[in-house]
């Protein structure tokens, strides 16, 4: 099964954030990185800020646009930290998904989350 990530990244360098979506995380830091992509290319180094694994890429796509429409990078931040935090571990069915009250369209989607803050 492929997976889908939907992460936002920082450049100290330039003081801005970007938020993406891609279905390889790691191959996607390194073309930020190495200037590969067109609105980072340039800017700095780029560290991973934020970021959760999800299983479809049409949950993804709502999820960056959600993100992208916060128009206000912290907020965003705080609003995927808070939607990482609230999903748990180990988790097998919708039912315990919803036990946990989370907030989310289709939890039986969302397979892992990531956060990682450097």
């Amino acid at each position: 099964m492929k997976h889908f990530f939907v992460y936002i990244i920082y450049s100290s360098s330039y003081n801005i954030y970007y938020i993406g979506q891609t279905n390889d995380l790691d191959d996607r830091m390194i073309r930020h990185n190495s200037n590969r992509s067109n609105f980072t290319k340039g800017k700095g180094h780029w560290k991973l800020i934020s970021s959760i694994k999800l299983n479809a890429r049409s949950e993804t796509l709502k999820l960056e646009r959600k993100l992208k429409n916060m128009k206000n990078s912290k907020k965003a931040i705080e609003y995927l930290n808070k939607l990482v935090q609230s999903i748990p571990t180990n988790c097998p069915s919708e039912a315990d998904y919803n036990s946990h009250n989370i907030a989310i369209k289709r939890p039986k989607l969302f397979l892992q989350s990531i956060s990682t803050t450097y």
